[in-house]
């Protein structure tokens, strides 16, 4: 492993830091503080040492039972992770392999870093770890997520794409970065162009956080809805949308109620298990692909504040945009209405052009292979009632 040039390591006011100096500082490189343990690795690393190496200094330098490697392997892993981010590491650097794998549609993720900090709905998607060399082959279906409680002290430069209350996305010349400015302890988000690598780094003080406390939870939720952002670019590059929606099973068919918040769509879902009984599928977000002939939906953890989410898959026999109204009727829309707001319901990333009319392009091709109509509906009983005859009038055999 070679380092990087325009780097030196620099103790001040007792805190060791690695600072960028020259074309480093020009290209607005990131400086890094680190613990013992970093100061240690880092002049290992000047040295020339491999990992391999590193790793058994360090199980000599703190004495190291065989049951403590493996804490040591993950400090490891996560120490050359931060440096490979920060361009301190030679980009070439392998990336250690996953300690998690999860499966969701048909994207392999692979994560490295604390399981406690994963909520157990994602965990319900683990799947088997894949070998090495395949891991290592990084096909073009594989994400890569770390995370790491050391953040980076730097000033971040780039492009700013969006910038709301919860999001602020900066487009660099090697990375995205995802900020999140009101989350306590998941900072930011490195994420590479082809979206196959994100890199999240967490406040310090996540390491000390009390596993049974609502501070625990809160960092649980912070970081699941993050790698949601991660994964969503990624499903993206992949063919795969998601649509604000929720979702039911009917007739061995999704059927998916989409509207903005507030509209009911978790209601009429609810309505229509209460009368027939139909299973609900996801209470909030159904991840989308084209095939051949008709439109699939794959379960996936996010769903909400419903926690009602599926691990299968099913084909989607139509789409329903609801409207809030006093009377319950179908309303029949034109191409260019169905593309528009289907396309208004899709949380898949629009911060370029180019993923604008990746989103715009997948609402036209779901236009034209599945029903969509629209559905101004009360909150009653007779709103189900009015969507289940129509869907059976018209689209049922």
């Amino acid at each position: 492993m070679k380092l990087s040039d325009h780097y030196i390591l620099q103790t001040i006011h007792g805190i060791p830091y690695l600072l960028p100096y020259g074309q480093a500082i020009a290209e607005y490189r990131k400086g890094v503080r680190l613990n013992e343990t970093g100061v240690f690795l880092w002049k290992k690393l000047a040295m020339g040492y491999s990992q391999a190496e590193l790793l058994e200094s360090m199980a000599v330098h703190y004495h190291a039972t065989k049951q403590e490697l493996p804490i040591l392997e993950q400090d490891l892993k996560e120490f050359l992770s931060q440096l490979s981010f920060a361009g301190i590491l030679q980009k070439d650097t392998i990336l250690p392999k996953p300690d998690y794998y999860f499966r969701i549609a048909n994207i392999t993720i692979g994560y490295s870093g604390n399981k406690e900090f994963l909520m157990p709905s994602l965990l319900d998607f683990s799947c088997d770890a894949l070998k090495e060399d395949k891991w290592k082959k990084r096909k073009q279906k594989q994400l890569f997520i770390l995370s790491s409680t050391n953040v980076l002290q730097k000033k971040i430069m780039g492009t700013l794409l969006i910038k709301t209350e919860n999001l602020e996305i900066i487009k660099t010349k090697d990375f995205y970065i995802l900020c999140f400015p009101i989350q306590n302890y998941v900072k930011y988000c490195y994420l590479s162009f082809d979206g196959s690598l994100a890199y999240f780094y967490l406040h310090p003080s996540a390491d000390t956080i009390p596993y049974i406390s609502s501070e625990f939870q809160k960092l649980k939720q912070e970081l699941f809805y993050a790698f949601r952002d991660a994964f969503l670019f990624f499903a993206q590059k992949q063919g795969l949308f998601a649509l604000h929606s929720a979702s039911l099973l009917y007739r061995n068919k999704s059927w998916l109620f989409a509207g903005a918040s507030g509209t009911g769509k978790s209601t009429h879902t609810n309505l229509w298990k209460q009368q027939y009984h139909t299973p609900i599928l996801n209470g909030d977000l159904n991840l989308c692909q084209t095939e051949k002939n008709h439109l699939t939906i794959y379960g996936m953890p996010w769903c909400g504040t419903s926690g009602i989410y599926t691990k299968k898959e099913y084909p989607i026999g139509g789409i329903i945009l609801l409207q809030q109204s006093k009377k319950n009727k179908i309303e029949l829309l034109s191409a260019d209405q169905k593309q528009l707001l289907i396309s208004q319901r899709l949380i898949s990333p629009f911060w370029t052009e180019e993923l604008f009319l990746k989103n715009l392009q997948f609402a036209e091709i779901a236009e034209q292979k599945v029903p969509i109509f629209r559905l101004a509906c009360n909150m009653k009983a007779s709103a189900a009632k009015t969507a289940k005859a129509y869907i059976d009038k018209n689209f049922i055999l």
